[in-house]
């Protein structure tokens, strides 16, 4: 009697134990298909629970949308390209991202590109990146540049407006400060980089929004929660069945705002170029704060060096 009733304990005992684990494995699974809450440390973005995949049948809506022209085989091959180089920085970021300790998310472009076609708009050479003000660390650039990027380009403060540009794997990398504006609305800068005269900077402004895993071409990424909000807030109703080779990104962004003119000496354009350009800028700015107008055959020359 003795000996059974140890036995029915120790089966009882193994039981339990394997309704623990099939419920570890159940509560795995869950999480691998609904994705993980993330929680940026500014206060007022809730947490949204939910993992988020592209819509094909969205894709298929917005390709039937599209007008039919004519290109020639080597603009084929420029923009299978251009979308291979993308796609391979997409899939790497990931990784390189993870050794920067701050939480980043795919926007403009690259969100665009994900949720209406699932994968990559047309003529795109880069990866577009949110990194939310309170939550970025100078060691961000430092940790790409350790992985192969170089810093290509850079305009305004952490402060205040900062915009970054790198040059990794065949694409380029752009990454956006967002800040937390009046009356739960956010903003990011938009640089007119070409004006050499007077630089501008616009910001685009967004309603608050929450944080989603998202699987991107394979990858965890974050995303708004709500993609159509911010795309429609940027693009417009249409974006979903819009010609991309009609968009500006200077001028056409719905929620740009009036354009702010920065006054910079010599020294403020080095602060926020690339150090190996900064030379050339002797070519359109006196060493006194006064601009000098570039002429056309020096603005070609500075973005052919800048590319």
């Amino acid at each position: 009697a003795v000996g059974a009733t140890g036995g029915d304990a120790a089966k009882k005992l193994d039981m339990a134990r394997a309704r623990v684990e099939r419920a570890k494995r159940m509560d795995a699974k869950r999480k691998q298909q609904e994705g993980e809450a993330v929680v940026s440390s500014s206060p007022t973005i809730p947490p949204v629970h939910g993992a988020m995949k592209c819509d094909a049948q969205r894709n298929v809506a917005y390709q039937r949308a599209q007008p039919l022209r004519p290109i020639s085989d080597e603009e084929a091959k420029s923009i299978l390209k251009l979308r291979r180089n993308v796609e391979d920085l997409t899939k790497v970021l990931p990784t390189v991202m993870k050794y920067t300790g701050v939480h980043y998310f795919l926007t403009g472009r690259s969100l665009l590109g994900w949720y209406r076609q699932c994968g990559v708009v047309n003529k795109a050479d880069s990866v577009d990146i949110g990194i939310f003000a309170a939550d970025y660390k100078p060691s961000v650039v430092d940790v790409l540049k350790q992985a192969g990027f170089t810093l290509q380009r850079t305009q305004g403060k952490q402060e205040n407006g900062l915009w970054m540009q790198f040059l990794g794997h065949g694409a380029y990398l752009t990454v956006r400060l967002i800040y937390e504006g009046d009356k739960g609305v956010y903003w990011e800068p938009l640089w007119n980089i070409w004006d050499f005269k007077t630089p501008h900077m616009k910001t685009l402004k967004y309603s608050s929004y929450g944080l989603k895993n998202a699987d991107v071409l394979g990858q965890n990424f974050l995303v708004p929660a709500h993609p159509e909000i911010y795309l429609t807030e940027l693009y417009g109703k249409d974006w979903n069945t819009m010609v991309d080779d009609e968009w500006n990104w200077w001028s056409s962004p719905k929620n740009g705002g009036h354009a702010l003119q920065m006054e910079w000496t010599k020294q403020q354009w080095a602060d926020r170029t690339y150090d190996k350009f900064a030379d050339s800028l002797d070519k359109w700015v006196t060493k006194s704060s006064k601009k000098e107008t570039a002429t056309k055959e020096t603005r070609d020359d500075w973005e052919k060096q800048m590319r």
